[in-house]
């Protein structure tokens, strides 16, 4: 999905702990059963592939081995999850991160994405800092990488979360329009909308607080981004 400036700055602005039945997804993953692996897969594949192809620039191939090895590791890890540490999302991430480090050391011809990975955790950080206290400035909102972060956000999303956000920030309809193409009430549409803020919202500062912790696990200090390549 291509997301253009406006939308994204529109929704990016409007933005002013322990699960248990992630847990017990994980369970099921980590005992092989068929129905936890299907709806953990399907369930997470569209975020994490989002998140990877922002990550990766847009290579699709290198996003499906990455993605497809996350997926691999986290059932063979899947008992390691610890629900107080932070969602399943936020942990499928993490371990993305380490297989694209592993796959760009066997891809010298990549490694300008090294550069690439610290550039938008930077700048995702420090969106997520601002947003803690006053509103983000036009300056970040207006960034590419906070256009990505947006996208990456919303790939997340229950699909139904993900579709009327994008017809009503991206498509610019009107809430008549939505209610039309949806075949759902006026005030059944403003509702979903509003849960899927919510839910962008929860998606948007998790992924902007894993970029802060992995800044800090590899000891780069929270300042702006550096100069792309």
């Amino acid at each position: 999905m291509t997301v253009s400036d406006r939308p994204v700055s529109s929704l990016a602005a409007s933005l002013g702990g322990s699960d248990p039945a992630a847990e017990q997804l994980a369970l099921g993953v980590a005992q092989r059963e068929a129905s936890s692996l299907q709806r953990f897969y399907e369930s997470h594949v569209d975020g994490l592939y989002g998140f990877v192809m922002v990550r990766v620039r847009g290579d699709a191939a290198l996003a499906e081995d990455v993605v497809q090895d996350t997926f691999l590791e986290a059932i063979d890890r899947a008992r390691s999850y610890d629900p107080q540490r932070g969602s399943l999302r936020a942990w499928l991430l993490t371990l993305s991160r380490n297989v694209l480090r592993r796959h760009l050391r066997h891809h010298p011809k990549r490694r300008d994405l090294v550069e690439v990975q610290r550039n938008l955790d930077a700048s995702w950080a420090e969106l997520g800092a601002a947003l803690r206290g006053t509103p983000p400035s036009d300056e970040i909102l207006e960034r590419e990488e906070t256009r990505q972060l947006v996208t990456a956000a919303i790939a997340s999303l229950q699909p139904k979360y993900r579709r009327v956000l994008e017809r009503k920030y991206v498509d610019e309809c009107s809430l008549a329009d939505l209610a039309g193409q949806l075949e759902l009430s006026g005030e059944a549409v403003k509702s979903r909308l509003a849960r899927a803020r919510r839910a962008f919202r929860r998606a948007f500062l998790e992924l902007c607080e894993e970029a802060r912790s992995e800044r800090q696990a590899t000891g780069e200090a929270a300042a702006g981004p550096t100069e792309a390549p």
